[in-house]
């Protein structure tokens, strides 16, 4: 009982000091461009990365949550791409702390060429 009183204390502990995080991998294309926009009706992400040819973003999870949960919307306008996340079915699992999930889709998946600007259209809320 203690010790899972002390792992959840460790966990309140730091919640606080965790923050939202954007990563670029920028080595394989220098023109890589991110912007976050922010629609307040789609899922909130905890973090995103865009790499030259994937998009992952870090989600809330019950721990339940998978990429089939979430549909995506992509507007493209010449070699620019608009984004956006939306979560298809709750996570009504019951975890005893809440947790994320990292979701992972590929510029093939969501119609795009590799390389080009994307622009994430979902708010960033980070931790």
């Amino acid at each position: 009982m203690n010790t899972k009183l002390a792992a959840l204390a460790a966990v309140l502990a730091v919640a606080p000091l965790m923050a939202g995080c954007v990563m670029i991998d920028a080595k394989d294309n220098p023109d890589v461009r991110i912007s976050v926009d922010g629609d307040p009706s789609l899922e909130r992400l905890i973090a995103f990365v865009v790499t030259r040819d994937s998009v992952m973003a870090r989600v809330n999870s019950n721990g339940c949550t998978s990429k089939a949960d979430f549909g995506t919307v992509v507007r493209k306008d010449g070699t620019r791409a608009r984004v956006s996340l939306t979560r298809k079915r709750e996570d009504n699992c019951r975890a005893l702390v809440a947790s994320t999930a990292d979701l992972t889709w590929t510029y093939a998946e969501l119609g795009l060429e590799p390389g080009g600007e994307v622009r994430i259209l979902n708010p960033f809320a980070g931790r």
